[in-house]
């Protein structure tokens, strides 16, 4: 599960951070302290070349840089990061190299990366984040009310998901 934290702080933290604080500080301030606050799992996301989370801040970075200077192109690229996130996690998959492994890695031992039961299970792990991550894009552009709390719901659903997920799996190979 610590793995994930990575994800759920790079991916959502700054976001929710300048939310409050662009409406008591100057833009600057409201952007450059989720940065500074996240700047240490930005450095472990390039050590892991995690490009989900790396995606997320980039997304977080337009929109702050569209924030202090809104400009059409930011704006398009920060509606859809959530739709590039969660295609760039499908296509992990679809590549055979499920983003989740990089957080995977740091609760296995290395002599069971390359294994089909930790590759499968991960497979499986990644498509669900990917499924969320387009959902709250179709939440965001439907404007569903309570967007706020169906996307929260969403992200510990997929959390959750990928912490018991493991376990049930190899329980229910074990029973085969």
């Amino acid at each position: 599960m610590r793995g994930y934290l990575n994800l759920v702080i790079l991916g959502y933290l700054p976001w929710l951070l300048v939310e409050q604080l662009k409406d008591y500080f100057s833009p600057i301030v409201a952007v450059l302290a989720p940065l500074i606050i996240v700047m240490p799992f930005i450095f472990r996301a390039i050590k892991q070349q995690d490009f989900i989370s790396l995606l997320f801040i980039s997304g977080f970075i337009v929109y702050a840089i569209n924030l202090c200077y809104p400009l059409t192109i930011f704006t398009i690229y920060f509606k859809n990061i959530l739709l590039i996130v969660g295609l760039t996690a499908m296509f992990s998959v679809i590549l055979e190299k499920p983003f989740t492994i990089i957080y995977a890695k740091e609760t296995v031992s290395p002599d069971k990366w390359n294994h089909p039961i930790f590759i499968k299970i991960n497979t499986i792990i990644s498509l669900v984040w990917s499924a969320v991550f387009i959902c709250e894009y179709l939440f965001k552009l439907l404007n569903l009310p309570y967007y706020i709390v169906l996307n929260t719901l969403l992200i510990i659903f997929a959390a959750v998901f990928s912490n018991k997920y493991p376990d049930y799996y190899k329980n229910r190979i074990l029973l085969k």
